[in-house]
């Protein structure tokens, strides 16, 4: 049994350069550095079997079991190639069985999918805001009220995150031109002295809001997590060798990926709730919400299992 990550990004930063001519400007150099670092979270081995010096003919079945350390992170690959810093990380695990045999061993090595101790599920998860709206920074138009109740807390990649707004805007001026619910993704990582942090909204939907001193606004959304699909390279690098990226991988990266937490790095997601209002309210504090969301990895079901044949009759 084997586990491990690796996360890497590019930093830029620049270096003004003086001129050797007095009275000139000089010049400006930008630098970057790819930051790497890779972890083994664990190793183990174990012998589950011994046979005698002769076993007979037939099928045989060797069942065996492990116990996890009690903080392990998720299966997780992410890549963003889109990114200027092009962000990267991984976690991977998987248990390989090896029968010693007088002439070559036979070995079979497969992947797992691991999730972390789950967050406690939650279900109808209210949060509300009170704001006074201002226009031109200290015209009062009034205040509006915002209550949002999300579903639940804990999704896999196939369902739906449902949420319900409710507005009260019977004491406002200004109309609500725009109610956005959406999911933001933040990845942060940390190499050496140095951090990067992506956020970013993988997937939103926008509702026309209430009018001005409308009072009782309700409206359902909904984001359908299966529509988040990732386009995965069928082949990869490894130490130099082009090699074909295995099903268990490309399961994994083509949809939303898990929530993540290393000493490295972390993938967290946010359900959001925004309003948007007419008229010029830069730097005020709208009503809005977020709500912590987990996000807990998927198998792949073509690629476990075992398809046994017609005459099999272990022992």
């Amino acid at each position: 049994m084997k586990g491990g990550g690796k996360n890497a990004f590019t930093r830029f930063w620049t270096e003004h350069i003086p001129s050797d001519v007095e009275g000139e400007p000089g010049t400006t150099v930008e630098h970057h550095e790819k930051m790497k670092h890779g972890k083994k979270f664990l190793s183990y081995k174990q012998q589950v079997w011994e046979s005698p010096e002769e076993i007979a003919c037939g099928d045989y079945t060797i069942k065996f079991s492990f116990e996890l350390p009690d903080k392990v992170p998720s299966t997780f690959a992410f890549k963003n190639k889109h990114s200027r810093e092009a962000p990267k990380a991984k976690v991977k695990y998987f248990a390989k069985a090896k029968l010693e045999c007088e002439g070559e061993d036979m070995k079979h090595k497969t992947s797992l999918v691991i999730r972390e101790k789950a967050v406690a599920a939650k279900e109808e998860i209210k949060i509300e805001e009170t704001s006074e709206i201002k226009t031109w920074f200290c015209c009062s138009q009034g205040e509006s009220k915002m209550k949002v109740e999300f579903a639940k807390n804990v999704y896999t990649p196939d369902e739906e995150a449902e949420g319900e707004i409710k507005i009260d805007n019977e004491h406002c001026k200004l109309a609500v031109t725009k109610v956005t619910f959406s999911i933001v993704q933040r990845l942060q990582q940390h190499i050496g002295h140095h951090r990067h942090v992506e956020e970013k909204t993988i997937i939103s939907k926008e509702k026309e809001g209430p009018a001005a001193n409308e009072k009782d606004w309700k409206k359902g959304m909904e984001l359908d997590l299966s529509k988040i699909k990732y386009d995965v390279a069928g082949t990869k690098k490894k130490k130099g060798v082009i090699k074909k990226v295995s099903k268990e991988d490309a399961f994994q990266m083509a949809s939303l990926q898990p929530a993540c937490h290393t000493k490295k790095f972390s993938n967290e997601y946010f359900l959001r709730v925004v309003l948007e209002y007419e008229g010029c309210h830069c730097c005020q504090n709208l009503p809005d919400a977020s709500m912590p969301m987990t996000i807990v990895p998927m198998v792949n079901p073509d690629c476990f299992g075992f398809t046994p044949p017609s005459d099999w009759n272990p022992s």
